[in-house]
This record gives structure tokens, sequence and C-alpha cells, in this order.
């Protein structure tokens, strides 16, 4: 489907990029998403844009844990981080598999430099309300002075979402939602990666969504497991004054690139007063 705002198509054609973007790439990046998206960013990189990286590392964590006798669990699409697994995710998301992204973008000529949540209290969290998913927190406040010292001493920051809560212990944070408590910060678009083209309903991808149409199909029950936290980055970002956010797949090699000339891909999801009509049925409704 063709995207109705055409302005904002071509502000992303021929090399006009937004200002700030934030990008969240899966913990399998590496593994997952070839290297024309890294290509893209260090385009994107040269072209002056403020871009900040933000992985998760979900594979990652499950090898080791599962390594050490444990045995995975997550409620709702978040991970279940108790006592005993905090030290292993904090580990694993900021020490491996932040510090293996930077150097994979240094050979593509981007000057990263990798750092977590807890760094310069950029995500500052409070405990998640379910107890039962442990220490698990919920971002309430960004600082974005790390952000901005490291673009101005010209490095694109790569950020580990294992952050500092009010109590001032680590606490693990779902990547997808500190995307978007940074993009909100930043009112800036996001780019949420993940392994599926975007929201399916039965089948078919949703190219355009407005905030409304994604609460209808989260109270259907479209809505689940791991794109939830998806959704809810996106929103969190459009209510910050980002212009857009976009759900689309890290594994396929082109996506970046489609988007960034303007081309209709993943599940776009703009501001209830600049969208289309939704492209499906509301929910509860035939067609």
């Amino acid at each position: 489907m063709v995207f109705v705002q055409e302005r904002k198509e071509q502000a992303l054609k021929d090399g006009v990029f937004p200002s700030t973007l934030v990008v969240k790439l899966g913990g399998s990046a590496l593994a997952e998403v070839s290297d024309s998206w890294f290509a893209a960013l260090a385009r994107l990189a040269r072209a002056g844009v403020r871009l900040v990286l933000v992985h998760g590392g979900g594979k990652a964590i499950d090898t080791w844990l599962e390594a050490l006798g444990g045995t995975p669990k997550s409620i709702g699409g978040l991970r279940v981080t108790d006592e005993s697994t905090i030290p292993l995710v904090e580990m694993v998301l900021s020490g491996l598999v932040n510090k293996e992204l930077v150097r994979h973008l240094a050979r593509f000529g981007i000057s990263a430099v990798g750092l977590s949540g807890a760094d310069g209290e950029l995500l500052k969290v409070r405990r998640h309300p379910n107890p039962n998913l442990g220490r698990v927190g919920h971002v309430v406040r960004v600082s974005l002075a790390p952000l901005e010292a490291l673009w101005a001493a010209g490095f694109v920051p790569v950020l580990s979402p294992v952050s500092v809560g009010e109590d001032g212990e680590a606490y693990n944070v779902n990547a997808d939602e500190a995307a978007g408590a940074i993009a909100e910060a930043l009112g800036a678009p996001v780019v949420l990666a993940t392994d599926v083209p975007g929201i399916l309903a039965a089948g078919r991808l949703l190219s355009e969504l407005t905030p409304e149409d994604v609460r209808a199909l989260g109270a259907s029950g479209v809505l689940k497991g791991g794109m939830l936290p998806k959704v809810e980055a996106a929103l969190r970002a459009l209510a910050g004054g980002a212009p857009w956010a976009v759900i689309l797949s890290g594994r396929d090699p082109d996506a970046l690139t489609a988007l960034l000339a303007g081309e209709a891909v993943g599940t776009r999801i703009l501001p209830e007063a600049v969208c289309s009509e939704p492209p499906y049925p509301k929910a509860g409704e035939g067609r």
C-alpha cells in the first residue's frame, strides 16, 4: 500500500534523512541482520544523522542460561529476571553482545561507543508492577546528556538496555521499551526490527496504522507475545512527538534501505491526524 504522507516519504528520499533516528536491533542482529543493514546505518552516520542503536540479546542470554542449568521464562513478551539471573543478563547484554556489535559497526566505518542504560543514568527505571517478572524495570526517566556528549564527539551510541533502578540496582529492560523511551525523549522516529515483516492480521501485513488502530488490535487479541512491547514502544515514541514509528523485519536485507528510500515496508504507525484510513477492517467488522 502506498503511504499517504508524501512529504514524509520525500524527506526520506535522495539522502534527505531525519536528523535523529532510534534503531532497535534484535540480540541476534549479527547473525540475522545482513550487511546491507549496517551499510545503510553507515550511510546515515555519514550524512550526519544522530543515530542511537539499541539492542537486545535474548538468544545469547538463553544460551548462557541453559548452559548454566537455568530455564528461560517470559511473561507477556518480557523476560523473567530473578536475583540470580540479573548478573548473567548484564554480563551478556552489556558485555558480550554490546561489544560484538560495536566491533562489527567499526568494519563499516561507524565509530561507535557501547554503553548501557546505567551509564550516566541514561535510563532510570522503576521495578515492573508484576512481581513475577523479578528484576525487570519500566523506564521512568531518560537522561539525554550521555547521548549528546557522544554525538558531539562524533560517536554513535550503542545501548544495552540494562539500566539502573531507583534503588541503585541493575534492572533488565526490554530493548523495545528502551528504544521507545529514548525516541519519546528525543521526539525522534524509531525503527523496531523484529523477525516478522511487521504487524500481521490473518496473515496479512498491516502497512499503516494509527494509535487507535493499534489499541483495537490489542483489545481483539491480534497483538500478543513479543509484539506487545514493540507496539507499546511505538506508541510511546509517538506520544513524545515522533513523526512515525516502524516495525519491520530485521531478516529482510533490503528493509532498512527501502524504508530510507520512502518505500512502503513493514508496519508504519503514524499520529492520528496524518494517517490514512486503515487498510483492514476494524476489530469486529467484516469486509
